[in-house]
């Protein structure tokens, strides 16, 4: 499955801030956040964070979590993701990228959507059968690593 997801974050004064979900499992995503904030250095203790999936769309997806970190960092840093790059990975406590199930199949769809820069755990490009994919692969082992590809990434205009 492709989606797109999209994340704000805001600072408060709050004693409490806001976690708040849209089409996402909110569980998963209160995960996400807290293994964004330890291994991205990112402080979100004292802000809002916001995160949903584009046009109604809802899953609980774990293939999505790369996606939403990546959203939530770049939120933070107020550093855009390109448009032509598309994330697909689950993201596990550690930190550490794991492959998700129809890579292979979901990499080609985003392919055929546009996305130029595909995003992936290691192995991915063993492990797939990737057929007519016209993008690149940038395959990472950590969301640190993602993080780093995303720095490094001029944004690429329509």
């Amino acid at each position: 499955m492709i989606a797109e997801v999209q994340a704000l974050v805001a600072g408060t004064n709050a004693p409490n801030p806001r976690r708040a979900v849209s089409g996402l499992d909110s569980s998963r995503v209160s995960m996400l956040v807290a293994i964004t904030e330890k291994l991205a250095g990112i402080k979100l203790k004292d802000s809002d964070v916001y995160a949903a999936t584009v046009g109604g769309l809802r899953s609980q997806d774990p293939g999505l979590d790369l996606a939403v970190c990546l959203a939530i960092a770049s939120a933070a840093h107020n550093h855009p993701i390109p448009l032509d790059l598309a994330a697909v990975g689950e993201v596990s406590l550690s930190g550490d990228l794991r492959r998700v199930g129809l890579i292979g199949q979901r990499l080609t769809e985003a392919a055929r959507l546009g996305y130029r820069r595909l995003l992936v755990p290691k192995g991915t490009s063993e492990h797939a059968s990737l057929g007519r994919v016209r993008a690149d692969l940038i395959e990472v082992g950590t969301l640190h690593e993602a993080l780093g590809v995303l720095r490094s990434l001029a944004p690429v205009r329509p």
